[in-house]
């Protein structure tokens, strides 16, 4: 299976949890952006206030209008990205060793590069998903007709009855596709496709003005008669906070532009409210809305990005832990080593016995003082086994540390040691550190340790989602350099 399609694979998971937790607030988002008051004064409601009259008027299902399509369309739009950033990343490597080769630069991909490889990459997604998005955007802002109508309660039972037979059915996924294929043909499914690939800038904006903080942040630092220019981790989370904030107030105007677009467009015959593309819609938001119609809906959109990140953010770590465990784990083993779990069977050995005995004791038909010998053995054993739990405990602490895999030494080999897999991940930081050891140090076939300590962000997307085939190859270059360290001498 080619890289490309492992992360197109692995990407397609992205997300989802997030979107969840906060679709409902990015529907509220949606319909503050698509809202057209032409400056005129009612009074705005607030995000919370906004959610209620949806659930009043058309019920909470509502909220997640459009949520199926959504989920597809976040799948999709990762997987698609990760394919092709796979090869247009392959395709920079391949450049940059070519150059490297004619004496110009050391054969890594530079920033620049990556940025226009992730520029590249999220044109194509774009392209490929826009219909998805269309679709979400018309589910999303349809509005239901309202739950009750004045004077409802007079009306007779048969004409409830012809009432709720006259109700329009739930608006679908089928009914937004007929909508838009009925209102623009098929380039209708591309509406809004436009500032939509304006806004795949966002990340580089974000990282030209997280670079140039740093940059000043540095020389500011530099100066200090004090000399230390060293940056904290809270400031580098400070500093990225800030500068995706910039990028969003930047690009926001581009996005509501889009959902304009996007959006079932205005039938009652008033100009003002119908847009023929991208160009007319931002005059004619100028003209009758002025700068604020560029910015409806901000607040609940950086309430949702910070409500997604703080999801992301207590996941992470977790998510980490676990999966690099699990790909550890496949990487080393699939190299001939057997993991090593005598300490962690015996641990639940110990375990499986001291709830069987307290299971027995629960149920224990006889009572005190019949089930006296009983009770007096349970006494005992609970607590010795305990004891001896807590030790092993211990001992495992004492011995594992940090370690997340023990192996036997191959099969096939006389002269090598087990592996010790040790991972670090240090609280609020970014920063992972990974050590393959000899299980055994002291053995003259023992290799050296080798370790690497890179950043998180180049295995996550931006939503918090592992790509596994960019992790997997870190590993194996790790495990292939550690298997050349030269052996210990006697």
């Amino acid at each position: 299976m080619s890289d490309a399609l492992i992360n197109g694979l692995a990407g397609a998971g992205g997300g989802i949890i997030a979107q969840l937790i906060t679709y409902p607030l990015q529907t509220v988002n949606t319909r503050q952006q698509t809202d057209r008051d032409l400056k005129e004064k009612k009074k705005k409601l607030g995000t919370v206030e906004q959610i209620c009259q949806v659930i009043k008027n058309e019920g909470w299902e509502r909220l997640y209008g459009g949520l199926t399509p959504s989920l597809v369309g976040t799948a999709a739009s990762q997987g698609v990205y990760y394919y092709f950033y796979q090869i247009f990343r392959n395709k920079a490597e391949a450049a940059a060793l070519e150059r490297r080769k004619m004496g110009v630069g050391d054969g890594s991909v530079g920033m620049l590069s990556s940025l226009l490889v992730a520029a590249l990459s999220g044109c194509v997604n774009v392209l490929f998903t826009n219909p998805i998005w269309v679709i979400v955007t018309r589910m999303q802002t349809h509005k239901k007709s309202l739950k009750s109508q004045p004077g409802q309660e007079l009306l007779t039972a048969p004409d409830e009855e012809i009432l709720a037979a006259a109700e329009p059915p739930p608006f679908g996924t089928a009914h937004a596709i007929q909508e838009v294929y009925d209102e623009g043909g098929v380039f209708g499914f591309w509406r809004g496709v436009f500032p939509t690939l304006i806004m795949v800038s966002n990340p580089s904006m974000q990282f030209m003005l997280y670079e140039t903080m740093l940059k000043k942040l540095k020389q500011r630092r530099a100066l200090n008669k004090k000399g230390n220019n060293g940056i904290t981790a809270l400031e580098i989370f400070l500093l990225g906070a800030l500068a995706k904030l910039g990028a969003t107030v930047v690009t926001y105007p581009l996005l509501v532009v889009k959902s304009r677009l996007q959006a079932k467009q205005v039938t009652n015959g008033d100009k003002r409210q119908h847009y023929k593309g991208t160009s007319d819609a931002i005059l004619k938001m100028i003209r009758y809305e002025g700068l604020y119609g560029f910015y409806k809906g901000m607040g609940t959109k950086i309430v949702q990005s910070v409500l997604a990140a703080a999801v992301l953010f207590m996941i992470k770590e977790e998510l980490v832990k676990g999966a690099r465990f699990l790909l550890t784990s496949k990487i080393v083993t699939g190299g001939g080593y057997v993991e090593d779990v005598r300490m962690s069977n015996v641990r639940l050995f110990l375990g499986t016995i001291i709830i069987a005995i307290a299971l027995f004791a629960q149920f224990y038909k006889k009572k005190f003082p019949e089930n006296r010998d009983f009770l007096i053995l349970c006494i005992v054993l609970y607590p010795s086994l305990s004891f001896f739990n807590v030790l092993l405990q211990l001992i495992i602490f004492t011995k594992e540390k940090n370690a997340i895999l023990f192996t036997y030494s191959p099969a096939d080999s006389f002269t090598s040691t087990g592996l010790v897999v040790s991972s670090k991940l240090p609280r609020f930081s970014d920063m992972y550190t990974l050590v393959i050891a000899s299980s055994d140090p002291k053995s003259i076939s023992a290799n050296q340790p080798v370790q690497f300590t890179k950043s998180v962000t180049q295995w996550f997307t931006k939503d918090g989602v592992l790509v596994e085939g960019l992790f997997w190859k870190d590993v194996e270059a790790l495990i292939n350099e550690y298997q050349k360290e030269p052996k210990k001498r006697k």
